[in-house]
């Protein structure tokens, strides 16, 4: 995990987390992500007019996902381990 846009759920920066590969999640489910090239963890909520990524971290705006969009799930976070200093 790099940053603290998921702070709230337990990830915090330099986090470990396991992943399955997966192209689908359920509504409010972890997500590892590609949003235009670039990889993201966020919590996926869609309804039947829109799908966004949402952080866990109020400091962070949640990505809404638009047709123009390049995006792809590759998979849901299932398990985490937290580096101790």
């Amino acid at each position: 995990v790099q940053g603290e846009s998921m702070k709230g759920a337990g990830l915090a920066d330099g986090d470990t987390v396991i992943v399955r590969p997966q192209p689908l999640a359920r509504h409010g489910e972890v997500v590892v992500a590609l949003v235009d090239g670039e990889a993201t963890i966020k919590r996926l909520f869609w309804s039947e007019q829109s799908v966004e990524l949402r952080p866990e971290n109020r400091k962070f705006r949640p990505i809404r996902i638009t047709p123009e969009t390049d995006f792809r799930i590759v998979g849901k976070v299932i398990a985490q381990s937290s580096q101790w200093s």
